[in-house]
């Protein structure tokens, strides 16, 4: 479990245990005690939109990093395969211009 997702759930455990030991403690009438909940809770909403846009900001940006390390290493790799294709060709290139110049010789050599 990754340190935000427990920071995420010791937030959410904290503000529950808070609000819980708040109204026990409280002296208040319940219309008080109900108002106080709602900001309480507007709070704790507020507090956890925060974290997960904090952990969808620190997981775009994981993402974007790797994205970027996986292009590079294609690059590469492109790069490579590129370059071999090319020797390949040339390799090719030369081994059929000298069957050709054989043909052409055993062409000669039959017509003498």
């Amino acid at each position: 479990m990754s340190d935000n997702s427990r920071l995420l759930e010791g937030i959410i455990l904290g503000s529950i245990v808070g609000v819980a030991v708040g109204l026990l403690m409280a002296p208040k009438s319940g219309e008080e005690t109900r108002e106080k909940l709602k900001e309480k809770a507007g709070d704790i909403k507020k507090t956890i939109d925060d974290k997960i846009a904090d952990l969808d900001s620190d997981f775009v940006d994981n993402l974007k990093e790797k994205f970027g390390d996986i292009k590079e290493s294609t690059s590469e790799e492109y790069k490579k395969v590129a370059e071999k294709v090319k020797s390949l060709e040339k390799e090719i290139e030369e081994k059929i211009a000298s069957l050709r110049k054989e043909t052409e010789n055993l062409g000669e050599e039959e017509t003498e």
